[in-house]
């Protein structure tokens, strides 16, 4: 995975904060965003 797929992933799961996600990738993503703060 590469970084600028990866900071795009990052800001997509951002604007989704407080939101469920439709799939499990973007859940596990968000996790991950979360996780940084």
């Amino acid at each position: 995975m590469d970084k600028s797929f990866k900071a795009s992933q990052s800001m997509h799961c951002s604007g989704q904060a407080g939101e469920v996600p439709e799939n499990m990738k973007g859940f596990l993503c968000c996790l991950k965003a979360v996780e940084r703060l």
